[in-house]
């Protein structure tokens, strides 16, 4: 039975070739695989920088274009950041990004840290360099991804019941989370 070439998707030397490795370069199938993974991880990294770039990019066409219109009134919501990370070692990284005092707050099931990054106003807009508003940057996360739940007791409580919509008493757990410090850290 003839294979087509667009069957050979699946075949180690087309992966390869496909992310510009030559097969014959490779004497054994663990080169190969090791090579393949490389390469991949390459292409990720790669990825990772233009979204990065992107989005670097993406802000300073808003910055441009503000500056460009001086007649039009910039928003105050764009005068903050706003991100969500999807776990701890994410969250140090923000904090230690962030300069200066961070401040940490939970509200529902979101874990909150805030900074705030310097602004200097230059000669050409005030009378002299002087510190104005700064920046507030807010990195959220989930409060279970980042936080430990600890069960420090029971208690009887009036609890909604689905079907039929309806309350009754049960006993739930008294729960406190507790978020460590350490994400606050400014050094390693």
């Amino acid at each position: 039975m003839a294979i087509s070439e667009s069957s050979t998707h699946s075949d180690p030397e087309w992966n390869l070739e496909s992310l510009g490795l030559e097969h014959s370069a490779w004497q054994t199938q663990e080169e190969q695989e090791s090579a393949q993974e490389a390469a991949l991880a390459q292409a990720s990294q790669d990825d990772a920088k233009r979204e990065h770039a992107l989005a670097i990019a993406k802000m300073r066409a808003i910055a441009d274009f503000f500056e460009a219109n001086p007649q039009l009134d910039v928003p105050s919501q764009n005068q903050s950041v706003s991100v969500w990370v999807w776990g701890k070692e994410e969250m140090a990284k923000w904090a230690k990004a962030l300069p200066g005092k961070k401040d940490k707050d939970q509200s529902g099931t979101t874990y909150y840290l805030r900074g705030k990054l310097p602004v200097w106003a230059a000669e050409l807009y005030y009378p002299s360099i002087e510190l104005v508003e700064p920046v507030t940057v807010t990195i959220s996360s989930s409060r279970e991804t980042i936080c430990e739940r600890v069960v420090t007791g029971k208690e009887f409580k009036e609890v909604n019941v689905y079907p039929p919509a309806t309350t009754e008493m049960r006993e739930v757990d008294v729960v406190e989370w507790v978020c460590t410090d350490s994400l606050l850290a400014t050094d390693e």
